[in-house]
């Protein structure tokens, strides 16, 4: 098994959205880790983080810190989860 370096995943909580965009996308997984100065993960900013925040007409040039805050809101806090064999209404 081969070790990941995840240096290129990881962004500081003090950056701009448009760096998170950046890094997403050097690390090409579709997720940044933010990181504290001493290196702590303080979250994470996926690829839909980005969509909602320009959905939200957010500059880019927000800190990440910004885009951390908007994700505390309720409608995204749980994710939907289904059964592979649950029917549509179930969902």
């Amino acid at each position: 098994m081969s070790r990941v370096n995840i240096s290129k995943f990881c962004i500081h909580s003090d950056a701009s959205i448009r760096d998170a965009i950046v890094c997403i996308n050097r690390g090409a997984k579709g997720i940044a880790l933010v990181v504290d100065h001493d290196l702590r993960l303080v979250g994470t900013i996926t690829d839909g983080d980005i969509r909602r925040v320009m959905l939200k007409d957010i500059s880019l040039e927000s800190p990440v810190s910004q885009l951390l805050e908007n994700k505390d809101d309720p409608y995204y806090s749980q994710p939907i989860t289904a059964k592979i064999d649950d029917s549509e209404e179930n969902i």
